[in-house]
């Protein structure tokens, strides 16, 4: 061979062999959950009973409850005696004035800013406030399993009951919870 070829092969050999350090930072976190949430209550959707759209025009301009049910399963032994409290977050309706923070917007569609989701807490009579700390004591955790039962309901902001401005179509919302144990 000739000298310009060895030399061409030393220069592939040394492109080819080039070596490169790749550092890979590899976490997680690992946490001993009180309990586990069942999958049944991980993605729930709530349907509201079908309602004329001037139901919505007169107070209280609100629909029926519907329940929110989070069952806890595998309670292991730390958690007995400690309690859960529920945390919801979303996005909240402007339209409903010193009560937006109780209330959730429509995604999207006609009813947007004419309707909102609120959500009794377990007592089925408190407002939960979205996207804060839950004000309520909580439920004790008192055994393997446990379940805790919310209810949902649609409420007619203000302004539209006052223009009567709620009219047919669909209406969707959506919500996250978080479970805190004390």
């Amino acid at each position: 061979m000739d000298k310009a070829a060895n030399t061409l092969l030393i220069i592939i050999f040394l492109i080819v062999n080039q070596v490169h350090a790749v550092s890979l930072v590899f976490s997680g976190e690992l946490f001993e959950a009180p309990c586990m949430v069942d999958p049944s209550s991980l993605t729930q959707t709530v349907s509201f009973l079908d309602r004329a759209a001037r139901d919505f025009w007169y107070e209280p301009a609100r629909s029926e409850t519907q329940e929110i049910v989070i069952k806890l399963n595998n309670c292991n032994s730390s958690a007995i005696g400690k309690v859960v409290q529920t945390r919801f977050s979303g996005v909240t309706e402007s339209a409903m004035g010193s009560l937006q923070s109780y209330f959730l917007s429509m995604n999207s569609g006609p009813q947007q800013g004419k309707l909102a989701i609120g959500i009794l807490d377990n007592d089925s009579s408190t407002l939960i406030q979205f996207n804060g700390d839950n004000t309520s004591d909580g439920t004790v955790v008192n055994g393997k399993k446990l379940t805790l039962t919310f209810k949902a309901f649609v409420q007619a902001t203000p302004e539209s009951i006052a223009q009567k401005s709620v009219g047919e179509g669909d209406y969707a919302s959506q919500v996250r919870f978080e479970l805190f144990y004390q």
